[in-house]
């Protein structure tokens, strides 16, 4: 479809309001959704009602701009942000990656910990017992 005739069509469509009301070639009523190019990031489109995302299943190819072009600015913002989101979500994955190491590290000490207060009891008992041990010694050999 050209240029000319989309944006015709796009200005029909909104004098008319027809936005829900767009059929593809399969009769099926048209989605809208978003066109995520370089070129077009963002802007919205009509596409087959058959097509499902990565299926490889059979579409008629209709395509339909539901929105007009944007201008140059608005596609290098929506660019820039759109980048800046992988980095960030990148980012968020590494800290999940630390995140979860610290947690297992942090566990590891928590029964590290718990071990030695086991320990600590058990050396105090022993202590205990040596102390009674002690006292009946002296009082056996003093009497």
């Amino acid at each position: 479809m050209s240029s000319s005739s989309s944006s015709s069509s796009f200005a029909l469509r909104a004098e008319l309001d027809l936005w829900d009301d767009v059929l593809c070639y399969c009769g099926k009523l048209a989605p809208i959704l978003p066109q995520w190019s370089r070129r077009n990031p963002g802007r919205q489109y009509y596409g087959c009602g058959s097509y499902k995302y990565g299926t490889g299943g059979k579409n008629c190819g209709f395509f339909e701009w539901a929105t007009g072009e944007m201008d140059v600015r608005c596609q290098i913002v929506i660019n820039s942000l759109r980048e800046e989101n992988v980095d960030m979500l990148r980012e968020i994955e590494a800290l999940m990656i630390v995140e979860e190491k610290l947690r297992k590290e942090n566990n590891g000490l928590k029964d590290a910990v718990q071990e030695l207060k086991r320990s600590k009891r058990d050396l105090m008992r022993a202590v205990i017992c040596l102390f009674v041990v002690m006292i009946f010694l002296m009082i056996v050999f003093v009497l």
